[in-house]
C-alpha cells in the first residue's frame, strides 16, 4: 500500500520537475528575460493589448433598401 507521505513527495517532485522545465526553457530561449522579470514583475504579468478586430460589413446587393433596415413600417 502506498502511504500518504510517499504521494506528497511524489507530487512535490513532480511540481519541482515542472518548474525546472519552465526555467530551463526560459534559459534556452532567451536568458536575458530573467533580468526583465526581476526588474518589472507586474509589467510581465500584464497581458498585451491587441487592437480590437474590425468588423467587415458585407455589401447588400439588392434593389432598394434591405429588409433589415430597422424601419418600423416594414415590421408591421
Amino acid at each position: 500500500m502506498i502511504s500518504a507521505t510517499f504521494l506528497e513527495f511524489f507530487a512535490l517532485a513532480l511540481a519541482l520537475t515542472g518548474l525546472g522545465a519552465v526555467i530551463s526553457e526560459i534559459v534556452l530561449k532567451d536568458g536575458t528575460l530573467f533580468g526583465e522579470i526581476a526588474r518589472d514583475v507586474r509589467a510581465m504579468a500584464e497581458p498585451t493589448r491587441l487592437p480590437a478586430p474590425r468588423r467587415i460589413v458585407p455589401e447588400v446587393f439588392s434593389i432598394g433598401r434591405s429588409a433589415n433596415s430597422n424601419d418600423l413600417r416594414k415590421a408591421a
